[in-house]
């Protein structure tokens, strides 16, 4: 939670949510956190997406092994029709690249690395969302690009009352106000 130690923590501000912190960004040792922020890296993702798409490109340079004449001898076919290169592309398995294991490998790690990243995202947002609080600490009005701060509070409760009517929900807690767009029934809201 956010509360007078966090200046102290200097926990990183990036992707920290109001209450929660996402979980790879905390600096915990044991070996499921290390595999944890291994595959909730962004960096991890781009790279298997850029190795997915250099292995698929090579193999769509000659046509894979199904697409060869049936009954032939691959390693013929490819040396006999395309030189060095084409014993070169059998011997490294790119006659059969989206069925070989290495491929199917790299497409799990891209999958398990998407879900990751996305429950490690997607949770504490969906919690800070869910369970907001009216009172905020001070540096989350540091980071909003616009937030207004008022001394005087004389007009108060008009523009609350006047939000009321437009439908909003409001949360109070120490004088600060929190308003939301209530959801109607058909889901639309107005």
């Amino acid at each position: 939670m956010i509360n007078n130690d966090y200046d102290k923590n200097k926990i990183k501000d990036l992707m920290r949510y109001d209450g929660s912190a996402i979980r790879s960004k905390t600096r915990s040792k044991s070996i499921f956190d290390k595999i944890w922020i291994f595959f909730t890296s962004i960096k991890v993702g781009v790279t298997i997406i850029a190795i997915i798409t250099i292995a698929s490109s090579i193999g769509t340079i000659f046509p894979q092994e199904y697409f060869i004449p049936v009954g032939a001898n691959p390693q013929q076919y490819y040396t006999e029709n395309y030189g060095t290169l084409g014993k070169i592309y059998i011997e490294l398995g790119f006659h059969n690249l989206y069925s070989s294991w290495w491929f199917i490998i790299l497409i799990g790690l891209l999958a398990l690395s998407l879900i990751a990243a996305s429950i490690d995202r997607g949770i504490p947002l969906f919690k800070s969302l869910k369970n907001q609080r009216a009172k905020k600490h001070p540096s989350f009005y540091k980071r909003q690009r616009l937030n207004l701060h008022q001394g005087s509070s004389r007009n108060t409760a008009d523009v609350v009352e006047g939000l009321k009517k437009k439908g909003y929900k409001v949360k109070e807690d120490d004088n600060h106000y929190l308003f939301e767009k209530e959801n109607y029934p058909d889901g639309a809201l107005t």
